[in-house]
């Protein structure tokens, strides 16, 4: 059986990944009796078309408006604690430390861009790699403030900051790899159970495209009618 399927020509932009994801489903629902379409496993299969689509059209050097992956967190908690316990170095000193969700890997722009005060009024000098180890023999280590984002484990590390008086929060502008870990900080999702979809309106068009096409090959459906925009205001009411 042929399957055809309806591309959604809409603007997806601030549209959360609930919205999304109950959009694809709203388009195939009236043709499967024989399934439960499971929301949950619908967003990760969101999550994962986008990353996996991010990747290879940076790979050819065709992402558009990459600028619309970040996400900015306001309210990132940090702890003081021992440099030998989150370092693996051997000394007393203290230091701030930071969880932040896993990034998605992408060269054309930075996956972290940000890291700061909330009033944005002190940036951090970010420090990759192993370039923490030469931090003491750099001229701006003195003063400046630096955060070392230690990738492996989803940390950042704060150097050159009064840990006696800490900051209770920090706010950092990211491209994450699953926007649900934002779920888990307190002010940066709407509601609970959801979080906006971040990406350019043409890869959530391709997204939808792609999901429309597998499940209606795995199911062996009709035709798929195409929505209204009064759906498409609904989902964003």
């Amino acid at each position: 059986m042929n399957v055809e399927y309806v591309v959604l020509h809409f603007h997806f932009i601030h549209m959360t990944l609930l919205q999304i994801a109950s959009l694809i489903r709203n388009q195939i629902s009236p043709f499967i009796t024989n399934a439960n379409i499971d929301i949950n496993m619908l967003k990760d299969e969101i999550i994962n078309t986008r990353n996996r689509l991010v990747y290879e059209y940076d790979l050819k050097k065709q992402l558009l408006s990459p600028e619309q992956l970040y996400v900015e967190i306001n309210c990132i908690p940090v702890v003081c604690k021992d440099i030998s316990e989150c370092c693996d170095i051997d000394s007393d000193e203290k230091v701030l430390v930071a969880e932040i969700p896993e990034l998605m890997q992408i060269s054309s722009i930075p996956n972290l861009r940000y890291v700061g005060t909330i009033d944005r009024s002190t940036p951090f000098n970010l420090i990759k790699g192993n370039a923490y180890l030469y931090r003491k023999f750099a001229k701006w280590t003195s003063k400046m403030k630096a955060v070392w984002h230690r990738e492996a484990k989803k940390q950042l590390v704060l150097y050159n900051y009064n840990t006696s008086i800490p900051p209770k929060y920090i706010t950092v502008e990211l491209i994450p790899k699953n926007e649900q870990e934002i779920l888990k900080y307190e002010c940066a999702c709407i509601n609970e159970e959801d979080v906006e979809f971040k990406c350019p309106d043409y890869l959530i068009s391709v997204i939808t495209e792609k999901l429309l096409a597998q499940y209606m090959s795995q199911y062996q459906m009709g035709h798929l009618q195409a929505n209204t925009q009064s759906e498409i205001i609904g989902l964003k009411q």
